[in-house]
């Protein structure tokens, strides 16, 4: 008896052991695959510099009210390039609900915050995966924050993605809107 129990005891443990590892299983490599397309995007980089940065609420309740979504975390993963002194960009990391799991993407800005690319890093959906296409995604270079982001009127739909389509496209917008609204809120301090 004493012997079953304790196999039993084992083999919870062997088991909740492997269910807190199965999320650090899932997110492994994201952060190298997004440092891999900034350093692709942005060959000229002597520095990318990473920071998990924790959504400041002003610029999140403007973001969240523009674009029509709320961020499913309270921070975002950023990232600023550099060659030397001068900044090329940034880069962020976000995630947004798909039909019924995340959607991990990331958006490359000039440093005049404006889209340069749009990068789908992890599609956990069984539909819907066309909104990965590089074609569909170029339709975000160029956006700033006062770009419409609308899908069926800004943005072209896909057959079998409406809500893939509608989670990225109001992703990027709200992306866009947060780091115009710290940029402005940082100006703003500056001149105080």
């Amino acid at each position: 008896m004493i012997r079953y129990y304790f196999f039993g005891f084992r083999f919870l443990a062997i088991v909740g052991c492997l269910f807190l590892a199965i999320p650090q299983v899932l997110n492994a490599g994201v952060r190298e695959e997004a440092e891999g397309v900034i350093r692709d995007f942005f060959p000229d980089a002597k520095s990318i510099e990473f920071q998990a940065l924790a959504l400041q609420n002003d610029a999140r309740t403007v973001a969240e009210q523009t674009a029509g979504q709320a961020f499913l975390l309270d921070k975002l993963y950023y990232w600023e390039i550099r060659s030397g002194e001068s900044i090329l960009g940034y880069a962020v990391l976000d995630n947004v609900k798909g039909k019924a799991h995340p959607i991990t993407y990331l958006v490359l800005f000039s440093s005049e915050l404006k889209v340069q690319r749009v990068r789908v890093i992890r599609y956990r959906e069984q539909i819907g995966g066309a909104i990965q296409e590089p074609r569909w995604l170029e339709q975000f270079r160029g956006r700033d924050r006062h770009s419409g982001f609308d899908p069926g009127r800004h943005i072209d739909g896909i057959s079998g993605a409406t809500i893939s389509v509608n989670a990225i496209s109001r992703g990027v917008q709200r992306i866009t809107v947060y780091l115009s609204q710290l940029a402005n809120n940082t100006v703003a301090a500056d001149m105080e």
